[in-house]
């Protein structure tokens, strides 16, 4: 399976941006990598199938626009790493 390593800047107060984005991340089946409550950065891996259907398009190792929903806790996304498990 390919998955996408996908960094995300949260929006200030972060600790409650990181909990919407964990409960996100149950609904898209997605596993959090890196993140913290006093920290602005959060990566997740996701796979391929999923992204499309969020993102509407293959991943490229780009900055993406902020899905529709996502805007009151992600200030911005960006693909890091495109890999196969």
């Amino acid at each position: 399976m390919i998955k996408v390593i996908m960094e995300f800047d949260l929006i200030y107060p972060y600790k409650i941006s990181l909990m919407t984005l964990l409960d996100f991340n149950r609904i898209w089946d997605c596993k959090l990598i890196k993140a913290g409550t006093s920290s602005e950065k959060a990566i997740i891996s996701m796979s391929v199938d999923k992204f499309k259907k969020i993102f509407g398009e293959n991943p490229n190792r780009e900055k993406y626009k902020v899905p529709k929903g996502m805007t009151g806790f992600i200030e911005s996304v960006k693909v890091r790493k495109i890999k196969a498990d």
